[in-house]
C-alpha cells in the first residue's frame, strides 16, 4: 500500500515534465531559461583568438539590437537591426543531462545511456560549429562562436521577442553563434526569376553546386545537408547556414564519394526547379559537368 503514494508522486512528476517540454518544443518563442546553462568550462569548445579587423566586426554587430526571428530545432534565431546579421542561441535542454531521471527507481541503465547521449550530442555539435568557423569560414560565414563562458565580451546584447517585448542577456554567460545573413536559395531564386534574372538564378544555382563540392573536396560530411532550409546565398555565393553536423571525412575529397554526395543533395533541388525548366536544365548539366569532367 505504501507504494501507492509514491507511484502516483513519481507519476505527476513524469507527466509534469513531460508537459513542459512539450510546450516548449511546440512553442514557437524565445524562452531565456532555454539558452542558459550551467556547464563547466570545457577547454575542447574553445575557438581561435579573433584578429582585430574580426574583433571589430564583432564587437560593432554585437552592440545593436537583435529581433526574433524563429527557431529551428537546435536554435533560437534573431536577426540584427541592419539586416547583416543572424544570431543564434542554442536549446540547451538537448544537451542537459536529464537529472529528473535521478528520481525515477529501476532505470539506472536507461539514465546512463541518456546521459551519455547528452554529453555525445554537445561534443558533435559544438565541434562542428568550431570546424565551421576554424576550417569552412567562407563555407560557413560565421563571424564569431562562443561555446564557453567567458569575461573579456562586457556585452549585454537587448533583444525583441515576438511579442515585441525587449528583454536582455549576458553574451558572457550565453553560448552562441553569431553569422553573417544570408537568403534561403529557393527565396533567392524565386525572387531573381521574378526580376527577370534568369542569369543571375543560374548563378546562384552553381554557387550551390560548387558549395557542395568544394566542401568535400575539403574532407568534410555534412549529416543535415538540406538545402532549402539550411543552405542561403549571402551576395552571390552559397553559405551553409546551419553548421551543427560538420564531421571530418577525408573520403568525402575522393570523387568516388563526393559525386555521388552531389548528385544526392541536388535531386530535391532539380524537383523543385522543375517550375522553372530552363533552370532545371542549367543545373542538370553544371551536375553533369562535375560528374563527368572532374
Amino acid at each position: 500500500m505504501k507504494l501507492k503514494p509514491l507511484f502516483y508522486v513519481l507519476a505527476s512528476c513524469v507527466l509534469g515534465y513531460g508537459a513542459y517540454q512539450f510546450s516548449i518544443k511546440t512553442a514557437d518563442k524565445f524562452i531565456l531559461a532555454e539558452v542558459q546553462y550551467d556547464r563547466p568550462y570545457d577547454a575542447r569548445f574553445d575557438t581561435r583568438p579573433l584578429v582585430p579587423k574580426e574583433a571589430q566586426e564583432v564587437d560593432k554587430a554585437l552592440s545593436q539590437k537583435y529581433t526574433y526571428f524563429g527557431c529551428g530545432g537546435q536554435a533560437y534565431v534573431f536577426f540584427s537591426e541592419d539586416g547583416k546579421y543572424a544570431l543564434k542561441f542554442f536549446k540547451q535542454r538537448h544537451f542537459r543531462e536529464p537529472t529528473h531521471l535521478n528520481y525515477i527507481p529501476f532505470i539506472k541503465r536507461y539514465r546512463n545511456l541518456k546521459y551519455a547521449k547528452r554529453k555525445k550530442k554537445i561534443q558533435v555539435e559544438y565541434g562542428s560549429y568550431k570546424m565551421g568557423f576554424e576550417q569552412l569560414p567562407e563555407e560557413t560565414a560565421l563571424v564569431y562562436v562562443h561555446l564557453n563562458k567567458t569575461s573579456h565580451l562586457n556585452k549585454t546584447l537587448t533583444f525583441i521577442d515576438k511579442f515585441k517585448m525587449e528583454h536582455q542577456i549576458d553574451l558572457d554567460k550565453t553560448d552562441f553563434i553569431l553569422q553573417r545573413r544570408a537568403e534561403l536559395v529557393h527565396d533567392k531564386i524565386d525572387r531573381q526569376v521574378a526580376a527577370g534574372d534568369l542569369e543571375g538564378a543560374k548563378r546562384t544555382i552553381s554557387s550551390v553546386v560548387d558549395l557542395i563540392v568544394i566542401r568535400c573536396k575539403k574532407g568534410y560530411s555534412d549529416k543535415d545537408p538540406n538545402i532549402a532550409t539550411n543552405c542561403g546565398i549571402l551576395g552571390d555565393r552559397a553559405i551553409k547556414i546551419d553548421v551543427g553536423r560538420f564531421a571530418i571525412d577525408p573520403n568525402m575529397a575522393k570523387p568516388l564519394y563526393y559525386k555521388p554526395e552531389l548528385y544526392g543533395l541536388v535531386r530535391p533541388l532539380r524537383h523543385w526547379l522543375n517550375k522553372y525548366p530552363e533552370l532545371a536544365q542549367h543545373l542538370d548539366e553544371k551536375v553533369f559537368q562535375v560528374v563527368i569532367h572532374e
